[in-house]
């Protein structure tokens, strides 16, 4: 049988992500200029965070960051120095908890404690939520709008969670304007839940991501946080449910 080309299947896929916008995600934006959106999951870390902040910081850029309550309740000083540095604060969970693995009322309370937690501790709005492992289905997105949020994935990833190559990481980078960058300031583990705890690679996490925001520039790309991409363009939804 005839493999389907690889054009066939984008256009296939951008049709079903506009037939399932009403229940989708957010995946990336449109008319967003020349910014991609750069995110951090699984923070806050007290070794990591603090240096990722000086490379932001360096590169003139904004990020949001997908906070674990867990971490946020060990590193409350970590979590609020993002926040004063002007970067946005969204939700990554309670916990590291798989929520399609929960039921109803469990995942319901998971997500009402997580962002009420988050809100009360660091003093903002909570506007965007991702699911732990990108896990999620009808019933948690319907769940996470009832509660004010948004649900928002990703596209190119930093790769900054498992031991590879160098050659695989830069291959993943890849970016155009309106992606949805994912990177990670700390790595989940037993005590947050995490279900599968990875063995942290060896990389320095703060530099790559530096790297990888100068490699953006000299493509004519910068970093916005999801809320500025989402009021300069257009948000493009699509469902990607998996357990």
């Amino acid at each position: 049988m005839r493999s389907v080309p690889k054009h066939a299947r984008v256009l296939a896929r951008r049709a079903l992500d506009a037939a399932t916008s009403p229940v989708g995600s957010i995946l990336g934006f449109k008319a967003a200029g020349s910014a991609i959106a750069l995110t951090f999951d699984d923070g806050p870390d007290p070794e990591n965070t603090p240096v990722l902040l000086d490379v932001l910081a360096a590169a003139g850029v904004s990020a949001t960051f997908f906070m674990l309550g867990t971490r946020v309740r060990r590193y409350l000083s970590v979590a609020e120095s993002v926040r004063d540095a002007g970067h946005e604060i969204a939700l990554h969970g309670l916990d590291h908890r798989r929520l399609t693995s929960l039921s109803r009322t469990e995942a319901r309370s998971a997500l009402v404690e997580g962002k009420a937690e988050l809100e009360t501790a660091l003093g903002v709005n909570v506007r965007w939520f991702r699911p732990p492992y990108g896990a999620h289905d009808l019933r948690i997105w319907r769940l996470v709008r009832s509660l004010g949020m948004d649900m928002v994935l990703w596209g190119p990833s930093l790769h900054d969670w498992a031991q590879t190559t160098p050659k695989e990481r830069w291959s993943r980078i890849e970016a155009q304007p309106g992606d949805i960058v994912l990177g990670h300031d700390g790595l989940a583990c037993e005590i947050d839940g995490a279900m599968d705890e990875p063995t942290p690679p060896d990389l320095d996490r703060a530099q790559w991501a530096g790297e990888v925001l100068q490699h953006y520039r000299s493509c004519g790309l910068t970093s916005i946080t999801v809320s500025e991409a989402f009021d300069r363009g257009k948000a493009v939804r699509g469902a990607r449910w998996t357990q």
